[in-house]
């Protein structure tokens, strides 16, 4: 038999007090008094619906100065905690404490005591410790220790206990009790918050509210979202109405109703006229915004976020502040009450959280990866550590030299053999001093690498590679895209005229010709790597097809990943600039991420303040990878942290002239003319020409006269003045499009293509069309970009939205609503019948209903 050594301590203790209470009655002669023998009575709880007014009685009676009394005001806490959500709240912010590694450490040495912390790793702490931190939402809590060999506790019923007067009662009317400061009771725990009430009190009643309403959904969903079954009958006698009744009642949960013939019977249309889901939404979410504000202090730690900064804010003011205020609650009540109720723990014992910082995996091989850049590290230990079976150092055929471990950076000598022909390659990592992730098969897009190969075997065969690079352009487009609009925070609640929606518009249009002018380079670079320049011959296709996908490795994946997450930041700063401007802030201070990749010269801005009016051309991002932002900051700041933008791009190290030294938000890019791939000029007609080139069926798609299964449409003379509404105070109707774009149809446009030659067959009957532009924009079958053109360095294209239709008498229709960007946003130019197919339904084909895909 293995012997177990016993602790020094444990051994000098006495036997029989080693794991009992230190209370001299209840340890020796088990004389003292004990609350769970106290008679409290069994009594009928209220559980019928709740209103405020409920509330303000159940208040006021626990308030009442001279007799308080709280079982009505806790049973109403019972009555609420129900509700999913606010339960929800209140269980992650226990966790958040319980979930946290603790230990006992000697107050002296500093020193953990693993086997008294083991004595505290049990089931009974962790259910003391719930109730423990519940007292902070319910205002108390109050327990017995009566049985320390179990550690068993006896936890007095809520409703029956006075905070005021420490007294419980045996009915929770009555007068009758006992006091837990009598000298008699021994071992009892007894834990109050701060706030007398707790902070279930200041949400019960956005709670009721909030129950109320979904209770009145429930009933407006049952009342009008049955239609009421009506039956008539000439029949007077009660057995045949009866029968009538019950018939009707058999078929469902209708309203039902039985009639004299002739009888006329009027719905009220109520439920129409209110959007029944919209009230009753809108005041739940905000209740329940009101609650998590309340419980966690913010509302994106458990719901959506407008921005990941924002969420990470609110997560980290959850973290410092409320999570840790939990803790230290805890650990005042373990110290002060727990550790001197059991006999095993000694004055110098003390019970803490531990608030160590533990790193993630990736984390841990982001500080490897910088070690790495200046040190050997064993790979015995990277193997073991990361679970990586490294079997030695990877070369680069197509370029030759050791590949980045993380990042493939732009060849260097590759760059500069292209650079000679207007090709510029990226060097994303050159301006970082912190690691790229490595690519993952998720990033990877399976289509732009079907499309790659296609590109690779159209060059090697010498055939034209339009199709391809203009289907690549717009894969990559989409995924810069949807970086861009993901980034861009309240996209949809902007104003159809806001500074957003026309910066928004030409930052698409900058991205769809970063794209394409990057596929351009890409064929250029292909067309290059045929010639084997050592042997000057022609490659095989197979070394020629391993040098192109190495090659393209690059722009689909290492430098894509780059260039989304700089449309992300562009988009999410850009965002916050226009909604700083509308209103009207004057002062913004530069916040960086705070973690250990933060560039020292973006570390040195941090809590610097910048003038809006200033230019900003310090406005973040201020590099490739950077996560800066501003934040506003409210009334008069400190003279001595304010900077000018000049002075805050000098500490940046950012000359006036590069690339870096403006605000994205404010040109409307996110990549600026020197970022881009192709520097051959001329472009604009040569894009104009392509756009000729690619008709629809160049894409696979069929004609309109072929298409089966198209909605139908009847084309009919309508009141068309009573389509036009304009937004509130505007000259305009508002549209919102396929993927939210908000766009403005102005009133004198509309007049103009409603009268006239418009409304007659000269010009296409446009006033008859209108009624289907919505569902044009909404539902497209095909989306264009046509009519390139290049204005004050700013990309600008016209969108064509087409969709197709069945009339009432078989033929089927082709409709086209145009739009461009304006001065103040996106503007509906026009809308026709399209007559000749051709020359409409051509261009660069960025959207295409999946349903009609051939």
């Amino acid at each position: 038999m293995q012997l177990i050594k016993v602790p020094e301590w444990v051994a000098k203790l006495p036997l029989m007090g080693r794991f009992r209470i230190s209370a001299k009655d209840i340890l020796n002669n088990r004389k003292a008094a004990n609350v769970s023998h106290v008679q409290i009575v069994q009594e009928y709880k209220d559980k019928n619906a709740k209103d405020n007014k409920d509330w303000r009685d159940a208040y006021a009676l626990a308030d009442d100065p001279t007799n308080p009394q709280w079982h009505l005001l806790q049973d109403l806490y019972d009555y609420v905690l129900v509700d999913a959500h606010t339960h929800s709240l209140i269980e992650l912010r226990h966790m958040a404490t319980l979930s946290t590694p603790f230990y006992v450490i000697d107050a002296t040495s500093g020193q953990e005591q693993p086997e008294k912390t083991l004595l505290l790793k049990k089931q009974w702490f962790y259910t003391l410790c719930s109730e423990v931190l519940m007292s902070r939402a319910r205002a108390y809590t109050v327990a017995q220790l009566i049985n320390s060999d179990t550690m068993e506790f006896f936890y007095v019923p809520r409703r029956n206990f006075v905070p005021q007067k420490n007294f419980i009662r045996q009915s929770v009317q009555g007068n009758i009790g006992v006091s837990i400061n009598d000298d008699a009771f021994a071992g009892v725990i007894n834990v109050k918050d701060n706030y007398l009430f707790g902070y279930l009190n200041d949400i019960v009643p956005l709670i009721l509210w909030k129950m109320n309403a979904m209770m009145s959904w429930a009933e407006a969903a049952e009342r009008y979202g049955i239609p009421p079954l009506i039956a008539t009958t000439t029949r007077r006698d009660d057995k045949s109405i009866s029968d009538i009744q019950n018939m009707l009642s058999s078929i469902g949960e209708s309203l039902t109703a039985v009639l004299p013939e002739g009888t006329k019977i009027e719905v009220m249309a109520n439920a129409e006229k209110v959007d029944p889901e919209k009230m009753f939404r809108t005041l739940v979410q905000t209740c329940d915004e009101q609650i998590s504000k309340r419980i966690l202090g913010g509302t994106m730690i458990t719901d959506n976020g407008s921005s990941r900064s924002q969420s990470e804010v609110h997560q980290s003011n959850f973290d410092d502040k409320v999570a840790e205020s939990d803790k230290r609650f805890l650990e005042f009540f373990v110290n002060d009450q727990l550790l001197p109720l059991m006999g095993v723990f000694s004055e110098n014992d003390r019970f803490e959280f531990d608030r160590s910082q533990e790193l993630t995996l990736k984390e841990h091989w982001e500080i490897v990866q910088g070690i790495l850049q200046t040190h050997e590290v064993d790979e015995e230990w990277l193997k073991k550590t990361f679970q990586v079976p490294i079997t030695g150092k990877k070369i680069n055929p197509a370029f030759g030299g050791d590949a980045s471990l993380n990042f493939n950076e732009a060849p260097k000598a590759w760059a500069a053999a292209l650079g000679a022909y207007g090709i510029t390659l990226p060097n994303y990592t050159g301006s970082c001093n912190h690691s790229h992730d490595a690519p993952t098969a998720d990033w990877t897009d399976d289509l732009l690498s079907e499309l790659s190969d296609a590109l690779i075997n159209d060059v090697w065969q010498n055939k034209p590679t339009l199709m391809n690079e203009v289907l690549k352009s717009i894969a990559s487009y989409r995924k810069l895209l949807n970086g861009l609009n993901e980034s861009w925070s309240n996209r949809k609640t902007i104003p159809y005229d806001s500074s957003d929606v026309h910066c928004l518009a030409y930052m698409e249009y900058n991205l769809f010709e970063f794209s394409r002018l990057k596929e351009k380079a890409n064929v250029f670079a292909l067309n290059r790597l045929l010639i084997n320049k050592e042997k000057n011959n022609i490659r095989s296709f197979e070394d020629f097809k391993d040098k192109a996908r190495h090659y393209l490795a690059n722009p689909d994946v290492n430098w894509l990943r780059t260039e989304y997450n700089h449309a992300m930041a562009v988009g999410q700063n850009a965002s916050r600039y226009h909604d700083f401007k509308r209103q009207g802030v004057k002062y913004l201070q530069w916040r960086t991420v705070g973690d250990s990749h933060v560039r020292q010269s973006h570390q040195i801005l941090e809590g610097k303040i910048f003038k809006t009016n200033d230019g900003m051309r310090i406005y973040p991002p201020k590099d490739w990878g950077c996560r800066c932002e501003m934040t506003e900051v409210i009334g008069e700041p400190d003279a001595t942290q304010v900077m000018t933008s000049e002075q805050g791009l000098q500490v940046l190290n950012i000359p006036s002239n590069s690339k870096w030294a403006l605000n994205r938000g404010e040109i409307e890019q996110v990549f600026t003319a020197n970022e881009m791939y192709y520097k051959e000029s001329g472009l604009e007609a040569e894009f104009n020409k392509e756009l000729t080139r690619l008709q629809f069926g160049k894409y696979g798609l069929e004609k309109l006269a072929d298409k089966t299964n198209l909605p139908s449409i009847n084309i009919k003379d309508v009141d068309v003045a009573k389509y036009f509404k304009k937004e509130k105070g505007t000259n305009y109707m508002g549209f919102e499009d396929y993927l939210g774009r908000k766009l403005s149809l102005k009133e004198n446009n509309f007049k103009k293509h409603t009268s006239g030659d418009y409304a007659t067959d000269r010009k296409g009957n446009r006033d008859k069309l209108f009624p289907f532009v919505q569902d044009i924009l909404n539902n497209p079958d095909e989306v264009y970009f046509v009519n390139y053109n290049k204005r004050n360095n700013k990309t600008d294209f016209q969108t064509n939205y087409i969709k197709f239709y069945t009339d009432e008498n078989g033929k089927n229709r082709c409709l086209l609503v145009n739009t461009t960007a304006s001065s103040t946003g996106l503007e509906i130019n026009t809308w026709f019948e399209v007559d000749n197919e051709n020359n409409r339904r051509r261009g660069y084909l960025i959207h295409l209903n999946k349903s009609k895909k051939p």
